[in-house]
């Protein structure tokens, strides 16, 4: 018999040489009418470089929202910002959901206040999404990275804030909390009017190379529009579909899953058996894998659920998501949504844990004031917080966890409602009977 094959885990998904994607921070509509269809016009496939034949896929990227201003699925207060149906369908295309924070605050913010943020993002998030994951990725609200040291806590695996150079999954000291972007909103990149602004040259094996952006301009023939088609034309035509075909697009949830799932895998080949082992607290993830010294004689399949691709005695072979759907676990304490609609009183027959309330407003007058309060087991009214006006659409949240213990209430009280509060929304820890 021969010598066994030799087996690699490949630093990137499909064995690419390096990664893009791209992050639209603050959920301009424009993320769903302009960039999701500019972006999927551009191409790469899943086969490694230098092998023909593989499968096209779009370019992908972030949407970075703060749940305090997306708009519902059904209804439209802000025609500027995303809704959460629009989004769905971009998550469905392989764009992924940044966490934002709540509602963007940033700078001179309490612990309590950012943990907040947080974690209320992260339950927000997936409840519209998924409803079982998280994201993974966090954008620092105006790059406060203040907000460092409590992301692990909420299963965030990884933080982004413009900076330069380009990250790199190489280099000894990298830190995916650090994650550096190119930026590139108008008002600074007509400056240079350079489409390849700060973009790498020459591109290094394991670059993350992460544009952003507030939003591209509607207009096809506004120099923001050529600027970006050029960019990614140039992307395009060099790294992907047409050219070394040696990057990957995805969102940063996947490739942040990849590269710490990949770091634990471990690889036994022996008596023609492969087997691989990845930790069992690594994220969900597939992995791609090298193997030479296979003859062409051989027949091989790909895993059920994977793919395959050779050249010659090379072989790459990709998994499926090993451990379920690439995405984060729900945050704790796990809270659910027991009623949406009308904001008004309400009581229950038996008493709740009530994690938090949240009341979209609109339009609200100038002076006007909404408070929130609980009626305790006792049959004490409580007021738990309140609120003043706002011109513009934005869910106001009132809430207990994560600081502290979740608010015992048998009724909910709502004094100065008008027809400026749309909805209302009761949130309680898992486990609690629906209103």
């Amino acid at each position: 018999m021969g010598p066994e094959p030799t087996v690699e885990v490949c630093a990137l998904k499909y064995g690419k040489r390096w990664a893009y994607s791209l992050d639209i921070d603050d959920m301009p509509v424009t993320n769903y009418t302009v960039s999701f269809p500019l972006l999927s016009g551009y191409h790469f496939t899943d086969a490694p470089p230098g092998v023909r034949g593989g499968n096209r896929k779009p370019f992908v990227g972030n949407a970075a929202v703060f749940s305090s201003h997306v708009n519902p699925a059904d209804e439209i207060y802000n025609s500027t910002l995303l809704c959460w149906a629009q989004i769905q369908e971009m998550c469905k295309a392989g764009w992924a959901v940044a966490n934002h924070a709540y509602s963007h605050a940033d700078y001179g913010l309490t612990e309590e206040q950012m943990r907040n943020e947080a974690y209320w993002n992260q339950v927000l998030i997936a409840w519209h999404t998924s409803n079982t994951l998280a994201p993974n990725y966090f954008v620092y609200p105006s790059g406060d990275t203040a907000y460092r040291p409590f992301l692990k806590d909420y299963q965030l695996l990884s933080g982004g804030h413009v900076g330069e150079p380009v990250s790199n999954i190489h280099l000894k000291d990298f830190d995916w909390t650090d994650l550096k972007r190119i930026f590139l909103d108008e008002d600074e990149w007509s400056k240079t009017d350079d489409p390849y602004h700060q973009f790498p040259d020459p591109i290094q094996d394991g670059d993350v190379v992460v544009d952003i952006t507030h939003g591209m301009d509607v207009e096809p023939n506004h120099p923001n529009r050529i600027r970006w088609e050029r960019r990614l034309s140039m992307i395009q035509s060099l790294y992907g579909e047409g050219g070394a075909d040696d990057m990957w697009s995805a969102s940063i949830d996947e490739i942040v899953a990849y590269d710490i799932a990949r770091r634990t895998a471990a690889v036994d080949i022996s008596d023609n058996q492969l087997t691989l082992f990845l930790d069992e607290n690594a994220p969900a993830s597939p992995i791609t894998l090298t193997i030479a010294g296979i003859p062409e004689s051989v027949h091989l399949e790909a895993p059920e659920g994977g793919f395959l691709y050779r050249n010659k005695d090379v072989v790459w072979v990709t998994t499926p998501s090993l451990g379920g759907p690439v995405g984060s676990p729900l945050p704790t304490p796990n809270v659910r949504c027991i009623y949406n609609g009308p904001v008004t009183d309400l009581d229950w027959p038996d008493a709740i844990e009530l994690a938090g309330v949240r009341v979209l407003q609109y339009d609200v007058e100038k002076g006007a004031t909404l408070s929130i309060a609980i009626v305790t087991l006792n049959g004490a009214v409580v007021e738990v917080g309140s609120c003043g006006a706002s011109s513009d659409a934005e869910w106001k949240l009132f809430s207990s966890v994560p600081n502290k213990s979740p608010w015992s209430a048998k009724g909910l009280r709502v004094v100065g409602n008008t027809e400026a509060h749309k909805k209302m929304e009761i949130w309680v820890v898992e486990g609690e009977a629906s209103s």
